[in-house]
């Protein structure tokens, strides 16, 4: 039996499918099989897969999500753990040797991570901000941030499992729900190095910033327990708070002035001293040909604010 199972769901996938099986099957750590599992797709997804031959297997299922094709890659997975990609993101040829390792034998560690670049759907890099992955006990530092990328995450299978997989009746936020059902029980491990290049599709969201808003609001609801303390309830107000103002910044930076201020209003309740939400509240009051050259100041002071120095939405945020 192999180690690793490698899933992949892919729904219309052959315009880079090829590319990520082929970054998949460089690996150096060799004890995995990979397990594609072709999410309905009606273009030539399954003559891709079909053309590797062994170690790829394709898995066919209708149309139901990344979500469901995931689930149901690891229930015909193999391998003691699952590492999952998607279908146009592409890995560096030493992740599974630089991952494996971190796995202990007395099973304390339930998942591996890693960092991860951004790039265009070309390939061509995007500047991407690295900051250093929190490890061991992280269930209180993933309810303010989800810090893994979905293709550079190995789970241990059992793991997975017990955490219920990932929730099929979520469109948006559905990995980090899963990642916080593992962090309750399990420690974390991440490589700090990048190892995943993910690919980002400019404006893909720009039509459905309300729905992937409300789909992380939603993750911290569900996540919630009674029997949680006040330890975590404040950590999950500082998330509610974060989710609340970065998605405020990006209604703003887009002109979009009445949902700002919602949320702008929704991160004061949360996170009341927070500068950003206050002058982000006042920017909403600003006449537009005023407001642009405010908001390019703001960006050479704050270089994560989600606009470009010309006070225009930066496109390459549009994916997060």
């Amino acid at each position: 039996m192999p180690a690793v199972s490698v899933v992949i769901p892919a729904y219309n996938a052959e315009r880079y499918l090829g590319e990520t099986l082929d970054s998949v099957l460089a690996q150096t750590y060799r004890d995995f099989e990979v397990v594609v599992v072709d999410d309905g797709s009606t273009d030539s997804t399954r003559d891709i897969v079909a053309s590797y031959g062994e170690p790829v297997r394709c898995i066919e299922q209708a149309n139901a999500g990344p979500s469901a094709a995931r689930n149901h890659g690891v229930r015909e997975a193999r391998g003691e753990a699952v590492a999952f990609v998607d279908s146009d993101d592409l890995w560096m040829p030493e992740k599974l040797a630089h991952q494996m390792p971190l796995f202990d034998a007395e099973g304390r560690v339930g998942l591996v991570y890693s960092e991860a670049e951004r790039m265009a759907s070309d390939g061509s890099p995007i500047p991407t901000t690295r900051r250093t992955k929190p490890q061991g006990d992280v269930f209180l530092d993933l309810l303010v941030k989800n810090h893994c990328p979905t293709s550079a995450v190995v789970v241990r299978r059992e793991c997975f499992l017990a955490a219920g997989g990932f929730p099929e009746d979520m469109v948006w936020a559905e990995d980090w729900c899963l990642w916080l059902r593992i962090a309750r029980r399990w420690q974390f491990r991440a490589v700090q190095e990048v190892l995943v290049r993910h690919r980002v599709h400019a404006g893909a969201l720009t039509g459905k910033l309300s729905d992937a808003y409300l789909g992380a609001r939603e993750v911290l609801a569900r996540t919630l327990e009674d029997t949680d303390g006040p330890e975590v309830r404040a950590t999950v107000r500082r998330g509610y708070h974060r989710i609340d103002r970065d998605q405020a910044l990006l209604w703003l930076g887009l002109g979009d002035l009445a949902p700002a201020r919602r949320c702008f209003w929704s991160a004061i309740r949360n996170g009341p001293t927070d500068p950003h939400v206050h002058a982000g509240l006042l920017a909403t009051l600003v006449p537009g040909p005023v407001r642009r050259p405010l908001l390019g100041l703001w960006k050479r002071t704050t270089p994560w604010v989600p606009w470009t120095i010309t006070g225009r939405i930066d496109p390459s945020r549009m994916e997060q």
